[in-house]
């Protein structure tokens, strides 16, 4: 026991010497019970995820656990379909996750895989950890990361800090703002001056980014989305609180995107056609008054008192 607490008070090389006093001590050990706490999912997750994917959603689950936790947990939510085909990056430098992440985008470029309509055997998931998420965020190889993880049908991020957290959705939304937005183009002549020529283009951004969490160290990942949704859980209320919506449990995702949300999208195109049209004619009829009364402002309505 000394030699452990001399270990464990140690500054330099502390995992070697805890583990050096450990396999002097675990040896010729009979084993008589085992004792364990159950990290069990919520009902309903891996339905929830599945109901997200065939909408056409991408999920991305950055997590603080290590990266065979992490694994287990995205194979059981259908994240993952085999962990042996995952493409696994954990890399200890720079230059080799730079070379590691140009590897498997190449790999997936090769395969011509998209997220939509993709058969079952060209399926792509990235794991990828929180150590080599230090060399990507911030340089030029995160461009590579996004473009990698937009290829990918599921991508997993373990060990991530919660600043790590809120980058990767920052990165994401970047890349799908500048490389996946659509050009429009609309051209011909003027209605009063037929004589005169217009020609418009413009982007048109159609992603949009969801964070959902249940701690406060998911409060920088909620703020940095479009959208912020916190459970409501034994965590706490700091996500709650920093959120957009709340809900009680995440199979309640599901509902609240693909019914509430969509209805709220219909509610909000007909709220935004009434406007338009209520101040088009409301402005049109004083316009169309001025040559009447000479443009001398008169009111078109008298004042009743």
């Amino acid at each position: 026991d000394s030699r452990y607490q001399e270990a464990a008070a140690s500054l330099d090389d502390r995992d070697e010497k805890i583990a050096k006093c450990a396999e002097e001590l675990e040896r010729d050990l009979n084993l008589l019970g085992i004792t364990a706490i159950e990290d069990k999912l919520q009902d309903g997750v891996p339905e929830t995820i599945q109901l997200l994917s065939d909408a056409g959603i991408k999920v991305f689950m950055i997590t603080g656990d290590k990266q065979e936790t992490a694994i287990s947990i995205a194979i059981s939510c259908n994240l993952i379909r085999r962990s042996e085909t995952a493409m696994v990056c954990n890399e200890s430098s720079a230059e080799d996750a730079r070379r590691r992440l140009k590897d498997f985008l190449k790999d997936c470029e090769k395969s011509k895989y998209y997220t939509s309509g993709c058969a079952e055997s060209s399926r792509r998931e990235l794991v990828i950890d929180g150590p080599t998420l230090t060399h990507v965020v911030g340089t030029e190889t995160e461009k590579v990361f996004a473009e990698l993880a937009s290829l990918c049908s599921s991508v997993v991020i373990c060990r991530a800090s919660p600043s790590q957290k809120s980058a990767i959705v920052r990165v994401m939304k970047e890349y799908e703002m500048f490389s996946h937005s659509r050009w429009y183009a609309q051209e011909g002549p003027i209605p009063w001056f037929p004589k005169l020529y217009y020609k418009t283009l413009w982007r048109v951004w159609d992603s949009r980014a969801l964070a959902i969490g249940d701690g406060a160290n998911d409060v920088a990942m909620l703020q940095s989305a479009d959208v912020g949704i916190g459970i409501l859980g034994k965590e706490g209320r700091q996500a709650v609180n920093n959120s957009d919506f709340a809900i009680g449990q995440f199979r309640f995702l599901g509902r609240l995107l693909l019914v509430h949300g969509q209805l709220s999208y219909y509610r909000l195109a007909h709220l935004i056609k009434y406007s338009f049209y209520k101040n088009i004619s409301f402005a049109l009829v004083f316009f169309y008054y001025q040559f009447y009364c000479g443009f001398s402002s008169q009111a078109i309505i008298d004042s009743i008192k």
